[in-house]
C-alpha cells in the first residue's frame, strides 16, 4: 500500500474514482440501513437481516414470484 500526500488545491485522483464506482454502498435494500459483517442475499439483492428479506418477497407479486422461479431452473 502506498501513501499519497494531497494538498487542499488538489483534484481528486482517477483512481480513486474508480475504486468508489467498483464498490457500491454497502446498504440494506429494504431499509438503506448499513450492513453488517453477515448478508442476507436474494438474487443480487443484500439485506442486513432476514425479516427484511422475508418481507421483500412478500411484496412481490405472484407474477415476480413465477418469473424468479422460472429463471431459477436450470
Amino acid at each position: 500500500m502506498t501513501l499519497r500526500v494531497v494538498d487542499e488545491n488538489s483534484e481528486p485522483c482517477s483512481a480513486d474514482a474508480e475504486r468508489v464506482a467498483h464498490h457500491p454502498a454497502r446498504k440494506c435494500d429494504f431499509c438503506g440501513g448499513r450492513l453488517g459483517l453477515i448478508i442476507h442475499r436474494y438474487y443480487r439483492m443484500r439485506f442486513c437481516c432476514e425479516a427484511h428479506m422475508t418481507a421483500y418477497g412478500r411484496r412481490l407479486s405472484q407474477e415476480t414470484r413465477a418469473k424468479i422461479r422460472r429463471l431459477a431452473l436450470p
